[in-house]
């Protein structure tokens, strides 16, 4: 899919981001399923960067803290709070915070933006 997408995009020289949810880097959270499935993510962005900055595409990943989304329903209050207290800002973000991130390549000068991980977590350790 991401092959037939990038295909249309070299005329224009465009930015594709993609997007993780969830990101908690100190892996005291039982979410290994979860975390599993983001390396594989940031190595996809790194490699299409590489393939793709000749066309004039830049790729980028944004990888969220906690944002509150129907896939936390299922975690813990207890776990939740946890979470809180251990984010520098105090709080979950917000979606609209994590969107920042992905409007700022598109709408600067994206072309020496590629390959990167926009990590937006309220002050946690990366």
């Amino acid at each position: 899919m991401v092959k037939a997408v990038l295909d249309h995009m070299s005329d224009e020289g465009w930015t594709y981001s993609q997007q993780q949810l969830g990101h908690r880097p100190d892996g005291d959270i039982p979410l290994a399923d979860h975390a599993a499935s983001k390396a594989p993510l940031h190595e996809l962005t790194k490699s299409l960067a590489l393939e793709t900055t000749r066309e004039g595409i830049t790729v980028n990943c944004e990888a969220s803290g906690f944002i509150p989304i129907e896939t936390m329903a299922n975690i813990p209050k207890s776990i939740l709070g946890d979470i809180i207290e251990k984010t520098p800002v105090r709080r979950l973000g917000r979606p609209e915070e994590a969107a920042r991130i992905l409007r700022f390549p598109s709408k600067s000068d994206p072309s020496y933006f590629t390959g990167a991980i926009y990590t937006v977590n309220g002050g946690s350790l990366t």
